[in-house]
């Protein structure tokens, strides 16, 4: 039992341990980093009004098209 428990906990310990982010380029890496940084402290004054745009102008850019498109990926998904 005890040891079954001691095992567990070493495996719990394993979970816990997070590597670093690599994206085996380092210019990447560094960029990679430093954009991170704005989305992990505050993701929705960035995302949302990204989002908002990108959604906008896809409807001005492609219409119709685009609903058809948004309409067809959510009932195959």
């Amino acid at each position: 039992m005890k040891q079954n428990i001691s095992i567990l906990k070493k495996r719990l310990k394993e979970t816990m341990v997070v590597e670093p982010n690599d994206l085996g380029f380092p210019l990447l890496t560094t960029f990679y980093r430093k954009i991170n940084i704005f989305f992990k402290t505050t993701p929705f004054i960035f995302v949302v009004p990204i989002s908002i745009v990108g959604a906008i102008s896809l409807v001005f850019l492609f219409g119709v098209l685009a609903v058809r498109l948004v309409t067809i990926l959510q009932y195959g998904f």
